[in-house]
């Protein structure tokens, strides 16, 4: 099952429904948009078997480039994605599926292979290739839940130098 309340956090342990579930999403976001992008990939922690996550499933989406984003967000709003212009940056486009009590997934609109692509892939690819790192990047997921469990901003923010530092050693060993 996924879902979880804006703005909180709730660590599930993995579950191979997250997999069947991103493949149901990706399914629905072709429907939707295949014809604007050239890569869609599942990221974040329900795309690392045996790693802790919040039950949301996090979406990758690689466009050539962001001259088609006022096509995509009407198009996925329609599907029934909610754009979050706020949560955006001009690296990043951010759609959430689900409303402020459950949300199920966040889709993230890159540029393909730019920096912010990149990192997200290697970043995972990285986890799931050294299992150590993928448990040590779990235990300080489980520390800042039990103490950031209604403050999602700073949970995500104690995470950042240990992301940083892998995304370093990942692109030594991948590039």
């Amino acid at each position: 099952m996924i879902g979880l309340k804006r703005g909180f956090v709730e660590l599930r342990e993995y579950t191979y429904e997250w997999n069947s579930l991103y493949q149901i999403e990706e399914e629905t976001l072709k429907n939707l948009i295949k014809e604007y992008f050239i890569d869609i990939q599942h990221i974040g922690s329900t795309s690392v078997e045996g790693l802790k996550a919040k039950p949301i499933i996090d979406i990758i989406i690689g466009v050539k480039n962001f001259n088609d984003l006022e096509i995509i967000i009407e198009k996925l709003q329609q599907g029934g994605y909610n754009y979050r212009h706020n949560a955006s940056t001009k690296e990043r486009i951010l759609f959430v599926k689900g409303n402020e009590e459950e949300r199920t997934h966040h889709i993230h609109i890159v540029q393909w292979m730019d920096e912010e692509w990149n990192n997200n892939i290697i970043f995972r690819d990285y986890l799931r290739k050294h299992s150590e790192v993928t448990k040590e990047y779990s235990e300080l997921k489980d520390r800042l839940a039990d103490i950031f469990k209604e403050d999602r901003s700073s949970y995500t923010s104690g995470k950042n130098q240990f992301i940083q530092d892998i995304i370093k050693k990942a692109k030594r060993e991948f590039l």
